[in-house]
């Protein structure tokens, strides 16, 4: 099966977006943790606050906030490209169908 052009800028774009979008998706399950860090921070600024709770706590909270980012980007990476080729073809497939309509039968 030859490739035409129009499938090789598909997967081109998806090889892009799966990068591009799993880079993304991470930076997503990242920022899970923005509530550990803002809590740490106030933990941290206290007076007569002991650091070493802190940071212990931190690194339980943010451990648990952002256990999933992997799971993030394997979404925000993925999933994008299956929908779009679906797209894609579904969109040829109609106007394909919607041509035919359109030819004069002998």
């Amino acid at each position: 099966m030859r490739l035409n052009g129009w499938h090789r800028i598909g997967i081109v774009a998806s090889i892009l977006w799966a990068i591009g979008g799993a880079f993304w998706g991470n930076e997503l399950g990242l920022h899970e943790g923005d509530t550990a860090e803002a809590i740490e921070h106030i933990c941290a600024t206290e007076p007569h606050a002991d650091l070493n709770a802190c940071m212990q706590q931190f690194d339980k909270d943010w451990t648990a906030a952002i256990q999933y980012h992997w799971y993030y980007a394997a979404f925000v990476g993925l999933v994008p490209i299956l929908f779009g080729w679906l797209f894609a073809y579904g969109i040829v497939r109609l106007v394909r169908w919607i041509h035919v309509g359109f030819k004069v039968s002998p």
